[in-house]
């Protein structure tokens, strides 16, 4: 490493990814509610701003020689902790199976796809890469893990300054933290942040493309309730015996 991970670090990465989103946002994006009405729209209001802030947020990592902690834990959580990304995955297949693709032109489904691939990878790198690993130089994994959750809540309080109601947002905010837990686990149960960035990247596609041509699928009202049961459970295990602190030697990593 070439920085040494601190808390200050990962803020000012988090509060720089913001800045550059919120700015770009406002002088080349649509309203909020707009984003994924065209092709168009999705360029200039993920793409671009989305896509600058991320390519900032890898070179900052790199930068920072943070790359091993910021994509790899040491150390795994039970095996059986996957069980709550699991069922995000379900509400997925679930998006997307009652998705109506033949409304959808294919230029728009690849633009989305890149736009939400650069979203998966900015957000996750810069709240559960470099936020993360600067806590875990000073604090347990219990603070680590509530303050990158937290900030990926907070970071979605921008779509009120693109035009989403209060109410929304602030709805938004809380749901954003819980799901933000079950990329946290995937990234536990697996020991890397790939999948987290993919299954971010997948989860955000299937609401948009649903949301654009499809309904709402019933199941995932059940599938939302077990999980709320499913999430603390792993959490708990996620955080108990994690060994990723960085302010001490590292121990051998496990098979």
């Amino acid at each position: 490493m070439r920085v040494e991970p601190k808390p200050l670090v990962g803020i000012v990465a988090f509060l720089l990814y913001v800045g550059v989103v919120a700015a770009l946002t406002v002088f080349v994006g649509p309203d909020y509610d707009e984003v994924a009405a065209s092709t168009e729209n999705i360029l200039n209001g993920v793409v671009i701003p989305v896509g600058a802030a991320a390519v900032g947020m890898v070179a900052l990592t790199s930068y920072l020689g943070w790359w091993g902690p910021a994509l790899r834990d040491r150390h795994r959580a039970p095996a059986w902790t996957i069980i709550a990304p699991l069922l995000m995955v379900g509400m997925v297949v679930f998006n997307l199976v009652g998705t109506d693709f033949g409304q959808l032109e294919t230029s728009y489904l690849l633009v989305l796809a890149g736009g939400m691939l650069l979203v998966g990878l900015g957000e996750e790198l810069t709240t559960r890469g470099v936020l993360l690993v600067s806590m875990r130089g000073r604090a347990n994994e219990f603070v680590a893990w509530l303050v990158s959750t937290v900030c990926f809540g907070l970071m979605h309080l921008l779509n009120f300054v693109f035009g989403q109601d209060l109410g929304g947002t602030l709805q938004q905010v809380a749901l954003t933290m819980i799901f933000g837990t079950g990329f946290y686990i995937l990234r536990r149960a697996t020991g890397s942040l790939i999948w987290a960035m993919l299954l971010h990247a997948l989860w955000d596609f299937s609401i948009f493309v649903n949301g654009e041509a499809g309904e709402v699928p019933v199941m995932n009202s059940l599938l939302t309730i077990v999980l709320y049961v499913a999430l603390p459970l792993a959490l708990i295990w996620a955080i108990k015996g994690a060994k990723e602190r960085l302010d001490r030697v590292p121990e051998p990593a496990t098979a």
